[in-house]
């Protein structure tokens, strides 16, 4: 790998990560359920990406390879599966353990990855995964399911998996689709998974605060989800994931800005131990 495709393969985990840990907050300022924000979020996403490839150089909103629709729907109801329980580890916990708990992703990833693509799995992918969930395990606080913590951290475990899964599937099946029309079918998939939530009559009452939030919630998401597409392209997916972590530092310091909680020492040491499995495997990049 050229080493300008490294810097700004890296340069775009960073700018994903910040608009990742944007939408962590955006969600927990929301003040309706988080299945009525991630039915909001997709259909903000479906009609933002296709209106872009209706009127940009894209044109045509279908694919030609009419045989990959079934897989991108398929992955896109993985997708969808991520946001839901991800909203709800952010709703019933705070920004900082929902974004943590996600954050297991990069283990998963790399374990499916190589038995996704029948490659050797590498030593350093694999101890990058594991200080990574060593991290994870000295942030949180006990494990006790009968408090929202801990329940926030098992949600978003399920999360992890099915996001790590849809990211190692679409970079299997897709790389040759353009990372917009990808996304958007990916969208309609979720849209799936999400569409009943959108049919009851709760999810239509909010605060006007609630629907700035809502819109600003799918901009970010359909960009900063149409991005990482495109940063897979670039790297593979458990080293994205990897890189991704800082993600957990960027919403801690957002919620002490923000909501005015602060982290604990347990916290800081996590992030480093975290912040250290990123900068380890930049440098083996």
């Amino acid at each position: 790998m050229k080493n300008n495709q490294i810097i700004k393969a890296i340069l775009l985990a960073n700018l994903i990560s910040f608009l990742f840990a944007v939408n962590a907050v955006l969600v927990k300022l929301i003040n309706i359920a988080p299945q009525f924000t991630a039915f909001y979020r997709v259909a903000i996403i479906v009609i933002l990406l296709g209106l872009v490839l209706k009127f940009s150089g894209e044109k045509k909103i279908g694919i030609k390879n009419i045989k990959k629709y079934p897989a991108l729907v398929l992955t896109g109801i993985l997708l969808g599966i991520h946001w839901i329980t991800y909203f709800y580890s952010i709703h019933i916990s705070n920004v900082a353990i929902g974004s943590i708990a996600i954050y297991t992703f990069p283990f998963f990833t790399v374990f499916l990855e190589p038995l996704i693509f029948r490659r050797q799995i590498s030593l350093t992918e694999v101890f990058s995964a594991i200080l990574v969930l060593v991290g994870i395990f000295v942030i949180t606080p006990e494990w006790n399911f009968e408090n929202n913590i801990s329940l926030g951290i098992f949600i978003g475990l399920i999360s992890a998996f099915t996001f790590a899964l849809r990211n190692v599937l679409t970079k299997k099946l897709f790389e040759k689709i353009s990372d917009m029309h990808t996304m958007f079918w990916q969208a309609i998939g979720s849209g799936i998974v999400l569409l009943p939530f959108g049919l009851q009559s709760e999810a239509y009452i909010m605060q006007w605060m609630d629907f700035i939030y809502i819109i600003a919630l799918g901009l970010i998401s359909a960009s900063s989800h149409t991005l990482f597409v495109k940063t897979q392209n670039l790297i593979k997916s458990s080293t994205l994931s990897i890189l991704m972590s800082t993600e957990v530092v960027y919403a801690a310091l957002m919620e002490v800005i923000i909501f005015s909680v602060y982290p604990t020492m347990n916290t800081l040491i996590g992030g480093c131990i975290i912040l250290g499995a990123v900068v380890m495997k930049s440098l083996k990049e």
